[in-house]
């Protein structure tokens, strides 16, 4: 009981002080650039870490961990690619997308297609942050919260929403990118600490191996071998070589990176195109991270836990793949460590909420409302218009994601 009040503790700290600096940093915002796009005056570093901070959510720490328990490191594919796709749109998307200050990425549509083009795309695009993902991250962000603390759905939901969204709602991007950077420190930290501590727990209970990080590495590469080839064959149901090297994936990642609102809005902000294309590197180097991050721990529950060959088994088999990251947690991490990886995983799901929110907004309000409704709008009505949107797209998706 003292160690999950401890981890109690930790995790609400985690939440206040993320919401305070949420807060103060955007008490100056006055004009809708300063709300919607920071101001254009986001650093190299700032944009970097947002961008880790948005993309990565449970859909990693769940998904990507159980496919490192199932197929091993191949699954690290999808990072590989995303961080050459974001060196491709550093070099030849952003540059012209900050001459051109454009606000979203619809309105790009516009100047290259015409408004038809731009509205579709709007519209599109709302449809999918708000009932496709908004939704499924509040609602699979909310279970986590059950599963840890045992807190009822619905008061999981209410968190959420009330820390997300209330910064968000208030101080529109800035708030959410300098957010994103104690939410992505924190995430970093944590999932380090869980590979670090899980390693040292393989060479620990493995014969002739060290109870070192490196003894516990080598342990799971000499007893599990398969696990760490990273091209699979090509009929390989789920990563063939042809699909991987020369498929979808490019063309997916590369819109993913390129092309989205969600992601793109923190460059669209940048101070500079220097600051972008850094940012952009900067994003790409910790992309190369969240393999060691979610998809090692996979394999490393893999060792321990698996049903019939784990190390551990006797003592915990993992019933399910998905379950890879939570065990560890529950099994290795000390109290309070614990609570700060718990933390970890909330911050990036309170980081992607934030970010769709903040898109959704700026895609109604610009591409809609402006280009369509109210052309002449002020920028203190558009600022208002992009907090009642939030509010309206927050409300939406809880409901939706919860019945």
């Amino acid at each position: 009981m003292e160690n999950f009040n401890l981890d109690l503790v930790i995790f609400l700290v985690y939440l206040a002080v993320v919401f305070a600096i949420g807060i103060l940093v955007s008490r100056k915002n006055k004009v809708s650039d300063d709300y919607f796009l920071a101001g254009r005056n986001l650093t190299w570093w700032v944009i970097g870490g947002s961008l880790i901070a948005a993309n990565i959510s449970t859909h990693h720490f769940i998904g990507m961990s159980g496919q490192g328990f199932t197929i091993g490191l191949a699954i690290a594919s999808y990072e590989w690619l995303a961080a050459i796709a974001l060196i491709i749109y550093g070099k030849f998307f952003l540059p012209y997308y900050l001459k051109t200050k454009i606000t979203t990425m619809p309105e790009f549509l516009e100047t290259r297609f015409n408004y038809k083009v731009r509205l579709i795309f709007a519209v599109i695009s709302m449809v999918g942050y708000i009932f496709i993902e908004l939704a499924v991250v509040l609602y699979t962000g909310s279970l986590a919260m059950e599963s840890i603390f045992g807190l009822p759905l619905q008061w999981g939901l209410v968190i959420l929403c009330v820390v997300a969204g209330g910064y968000t709602i208030y101080g529109g991007l800035k708030s959410v990118a300098y957010t994103d950077i104690v939410q992505v420190t924190v995430l970093i930290v944590g999932g380090i600490a869980v590979t670090v501590i899980g390693l040292i727990k393989v060479g620990t209970v493995s014969p002739e191996y060290s109870d070192t990080v490196f003894g516990g590495l080598k342990a799971i590469m000499d007893g599990s071998p398969e696990k760490f080839h990273m091209v699979k064959s090509w009929n390989h149901p789920e990563l063939p070589w042809i699909g991987v090297f020369f498929g979808g994936m490019w063309l997916a990642n590369i819109f993913y990176w390129g092309c989205n609102q969600f992601i793109t809005q923190r460059t669209l902000a940048a101070k500079s195109v220097w600051h972008g294309q850094m940012g952009v590197m900067f994003a790409g180097y910790l992309k190369l991270l969240v393999p060691i991050l979610v998809v090692l721990p996979g394999i490393i529950a893999f060792r321990l836990y698996q049903p019939e060959v784990g190390l551990l088994c006797h003592e915990f088999a993992l019933s399910k793949a998905d379950l890879a990251f939570p065990a560890l947690v529950k099994n290795l991490l000390p109290a309070g460590i614990s609570g700060l990886v718990m933390a970890g995983l909330m911050g990036a799901v309170m980081s992607t909420i934030a970010s769709l929110l903040t898109s959704s907004a700026s895609i109604f309000t610009f591409d809609i409302y402006k280009r369509h409704l109210m052309p002449d709008a002020s920028s203190k009505q558009l600022v208002r218009m992009g907090q009642i949107t939030t509010f309206a797209v927050l409300v939406t998706a809880t409901v939706f994601g919860y019945y």
